[in-house]
C-alpha cells in the first residue's frame, strides 16, 4: 500500500512538471522578466455604476431582480390569478403588470396591477429588492402566488411603508389578498 501511495504521488509531481513545462512550448510573445511599470498602449477605465443599495433609485430601473428562472412558468393574467387563484396553487406561474407602488423603505414589496386588479408582490427569501423609483415600470413577474390572511397590523405596516398614513389608520382587522412570491422580476419601461 505504501509503494502505490509513492507511486500515485510521484505520478502527480510528474505530471503537474510536465505541464508546467509545457507552458513553454506554444508560440505567443515572450514575457518580460522584469514587470513594466506603465502599461504599453492606452488603457480605458471601465467605471461601474455602483449604488449605495440594491433599492437605491437609479435613472432606469429596467432589468432583471432575483433569479434566472430556466423552469417553465404557465403565463396567466393578473385577473385570472385573481378569480381562480386555488388553480394555481403550488404552480410557478409568469404574471404581467405595472409596478402601481413600492416599499418606500426599502423596496422590498411592490404592488402589481393591470388597470383593475391590484396585487401585492414580494421576493423570495428576502434576497433582493427593486429600486424604489420604479413605479410605472412594466413588470413581469414569476414565482408562486396564493389566497392569504393579512393580519392587520401587517396591512398597517405596509401602508406605512407605502406612505399613506390615512389609510394606515383606517384598516381594522385582517385582510383577505392574494400574496405573490416572486424569485424573478423582470423590469421594463413602458412606451408611452
Amino acid at each position: 500500500m505504501r509503494q502505490f501511495m509513492f507511486f500515485a504521488v510521484m505520478a502527480c509531481v510528474g505530471l503537474l512538471i510536465s505541464v508546467v513545462g509545457a507552458h513553454e512550448g506554444h508560440n505567443h510573445a515572450p514575457m518580460s522578466k522584469v514587470p513594466t511599470s506603465r502599461p504599453s498602449g492606452k488603457v480605458k477605465k471601465v467605471v461601474k455604476k455602483k449604488y449605495a443599495r440594491p433599492w437605491s433609485p437609479r435613472e432606469d430601473c429596467s432589468g432583471l431582480y432575483g433569479t434566472v428562472d430556466k423552469k417553465y412558468a404557465q403565463k396567466v393574467t393578473l385577473s385570472e390569478l385573481m378569480k381562480n387563484t386555488d388553480a394555481y396553487k403550488g404552480k410557478f406561474i409568469e404574471v404581467s403588470g405595472v409596478v402601481k407602488d413600492v416599499c418606500r423603505v426599502k423596496g422590498c414589496w411592490m404592488m402589481l396591477t393591470d388597470g383593475t386588479h391590484l396585487m401585492r408582490v414580494r421576493f423570495k427569501g428576502y434576497k433582493f429588492f427593486v429600486p424604489k423609483n420604479s413605479i410605472g415600470y412594466g413588470v413581469t413577474v414569476r414565482g408562486y402566488g396564493r389566497k392569504s390572511v393579512l393580519s392587520a397590523r401587517m396591512a398597517r405596516h405596509y401602508a406605512l411603508d407605502a406612505g399613506d398614513k390615512e389609510a394606515a389608520k383606517k384598516i381594522k382587522g385582517p385582510q383577505k389578498v392574494v400574496a405573490f412570491t416572486a424569485s424573478s422580476v423582470w423590469m421594463f419601461k413602458i412606451k408611452k
